[in-house]
């Protein structure tokens, strides 16, 4: 467990991180307020997409259908915005319905009729089935006969961490992680003018090499915790399915 990071306790270790820089960089530059932002920013979100974060699974109950249409309404009208849909259900009296994700060229093979709808419970000849038409447009199949409560989960963009919001997942789990995305952008935004690579080779390349090492565990740890990977500390089982001594 690595030593968690608010906005606060992140801005005070990097600012002495950057005054260790070589001279003429040994007081922290004026403009570091201003970047300091932006840095979070990138580095939140590039862990945020290099690593699949079981925190951000959400569910999001704000779309409804429209009877006798088979298209929800854009994910953008939802409350929490969305980077890509996992699992879509109907509410029938309280109930979650799943329907199975499936292609677009199988929904319309099998249910060619918009206008033909049914209840999302009186599916026994047909399967209950969605798919993404683009990135703002799920269709389901049969077409819903009523106005229910779409029920849809998926992986969810963060709230980003910020002087109003100074804790975030990402923060709390991989301080690590987060402060060196953010020194890898402002070694080179703040104490190199973006020439880091050019003017100091190995100062880009070793917190960049750093970021890797660390990525590999943070990978490995959100898979463990999404029982994708078992414990690899684990000594592997011996004939008869007992643990090897």
């Amino acid at each position: 467990m690595t030593t968690p990071y608010t906005w606060t306790t992140l801005e005070a270790s990097i600012a002495a991180a950057l005054v260790q820089a070589p001279s003429p960089y040994t007081s922290l530059p004026a403009d570091f307020a201003q970047l300091f932002p932006h840095a979070t920013s990138y580095a939140e979100g590039r862990i945020a997409r290099d690593l699949v974060l079981l925190n951000t699974r959400e569910t999001d109950t704000s779309l409804s259908t429209t009877a006798g249409s088979r298209v929800l309404p854009p994910l953008s009208g939802m409350t929490l915005p969305i980077i890509v849909p996992e699992y879509v259900a109907l509410v029938v009296s309280g109930t979650y319905v799943p329907f199975v994700h499936a292609s677009l060229d199988l929904i319309n093979f099998t249910w060619p009729q918009q206008a033909l709808t049914q209840s999302p419970t009186a599916t026994d000849q047909s399967a209950r089935m969605w798919a993404l038409r683009d990135d703002q447009t799920v269709v389901l199949a049969p077409t819903p006969d009523a106005v229910y409560t779409a029920a849809i989960t998926g992986l969810f963009i963060m709230k980003p961490m910020s002087a109003t919001n100074p804790t975030t997942y990402i923060g709390n789990v991989y301080g690590d992680l987060l402060f060196v995305a953010v020194m890898i952008f402002l070694s080179g935004a703040l104490t190199r003018n973006y020439g880091a690579s050019g003017d100091e080779p190995t100062q880009a390349i070793s917190w960049e090499n750093q970021y890797g090492r660390l990525l590999a565990g943070a990978k490995a740890e959100e898979a463990r915790r999404r029982g994708l990977i078992p414990d690899v500390e684990r000594p592997p089982a011996a004939p008869g399915g007992q643990a090897a001594a």
